[in-house]
């Protein structure tokens, strides 16, 4: 389809000349002899530029642009004036009634086919333009809608998956009430059998009672506090500088009273007086569950402790000569917690996993390796002094 150009003028030989000149230039033609005609043109029909003359009865080619200009939809279109008059004062009233170009008759015919086809151009561009950005706003609005459905969506799953989270602490943490209740009265049963004389073998019955009523206390305490660490992290009422000498001093005195393997204990610390910043029972808790797994996977062996001080935090290791990790990477020993063939290993230890979350929750670093010469395991676990100050870690 060819480009549709109005000529407007109300000399007739100017239409006819303009007429011939642009059809042989493969244009489409409409003319208007004044302007109230080329503004009823305008309304009814697209046109892809207005040649026009200033000159005319009733209504000039001044007012007569400023009226098209004002056509809702019609403003883009490029109008060209082409008149005798060549004072700087029409140009520039021309310009300001909204025209794009100004020739002065007689023109140069190559010269206005030259400037019609850059106008044209220029206004096919500015609808393409014009079309990709509302495809673009389209687009955009499409994406944004599909976006608020998208996190509509996630916010639903994450609400639901947050409810069954603490659904799931909650059952951790009553299932673990619900363990020690009964235990209490266990103990106190084996309790008052002791005070009797009993048999050799009822005695080493008693003896399995108490080891089995130890380990499920245990069991159900770590459970309890990782339910708390999950379910609430760290409450800022319980956090306190605290001195990491004299608790790791006290976990491995704890350790040595309550273990009945032949293990040595040696502690070691570059520097007296170390402090970090955090919750006193939580950190208390990862070393005892650190050391004391550490003994229970060890048999007459060495258990060094070592605390080092370094400019924002402190590195505390534990070594152990007992049993290896079973996985062949330990870092990622809590894919599972369940136990292996019925046999719990240091990668299924509850108590491991109950210290690993107390680290994090500092903003600290523990690793498991085993030693290289493969003859037991070292547990390294990194404090930031404060980990208020740390954004990762």
């Amino acid at each position: 389809m060819n480009n549709k150009i109005l000529i407007v003028d109300d000399h007739g030989k100017n239409i006819q000349l303009l007429a011939n000149l642009l059809t042989s230039a493969h244009y489409d033609i409409e003319y208007a002899l004044n302007g109230k005609t080329a503004i009823q043109w305008i309304e009814k029909e697209d046109f892809d530029l207005v040649l026009m003359d200033i000159m005319m009865p009733e209504m000039d080619g001044f007012e007569t642009c400023i009226k098209i200009k004002q056509i809702p939809g019609k403003n883009e279109i490029p109008i060209v004036f082409i008149t005798a008059r060549d004072d700087t004062e029409s140009i520039t009233k021309a310009f300001n009634a909204g025209g794009v170009d100004y020739l002065t008759k007689p023109f140069n015919q190559e010269e206005l086919l030259v400037r019609i086809a850059t106008h044209v151009e220029l206004k096919h561009n500015r609808e393409k333009l014009l079309d990709t950005t509302k495809w673009l706003e389209k687009e955009v609005d499409k994406k944004t809608l599909e976006l608020q459905k998208a996190n509509q969506k996630l916010e639903s799953a994450y609400s639901n998956l947050k409810t069954l989270d603490q659904a799931q602490n909650e059952f951790l943490k009553s299932i673990s009430h619900e363990i020690r209740t009964p235990l209490n009265g266990i103990v106190g049963s084996l309790g008052l059998l002791k005070s009797f004389e009993n048999t050799p073998d009822v005695d080493e019955i008693i003896k399995l009672l108490e080891k089995s009523v130890e380990k499920l206390e245990k069991y159900s305490y770590s459970a309890l506090q990782i339910a708390f660490v999950r379910l609430k992290g760290l409450d800022e009422n319980n956090l306190q500088d605290i001195n990491i000498n004299a608790v790791m001093k006290s976990v491995v005195n704890r350790c040595i009273e309550r273990c009945d393997k032949k293990n040595e204990y040696r502690y070691k610390s570059n520097k007296v007086g170390l402090k970090i910043f955090g919750d006193f029972d939580l950190i208390n808790s990862a070393f005892q569950a650190l050391l004391e797994s550490s003994s229970a996977f060890t048999s007459s062996g060495i258990i060094d402790v070592t605390i080092t001080d370094h400019e924002e935090y402190v590195i505390c290791e534990i070594e152990d000569t007992g049993s290896l990790f079973a996985a062949q990477n330990p870092a990622y020993m809590f894919d599972s917690l369940f136990s292996k063939g019925g046999k719990y290993e240091r990668n299924t230890s509850l108590e491991l996993h109950l210290a690993q979350m107390i680290v994090l929750s500092h903003k600290g670093n523990i690793r498991f390796v085993n030693r290289d010469d493969k003859k037991g395991t070292v547990t390294t676990v990194e404090f930031p002094k404060d980990f208020r100050h740390i954004t990762s870690y």
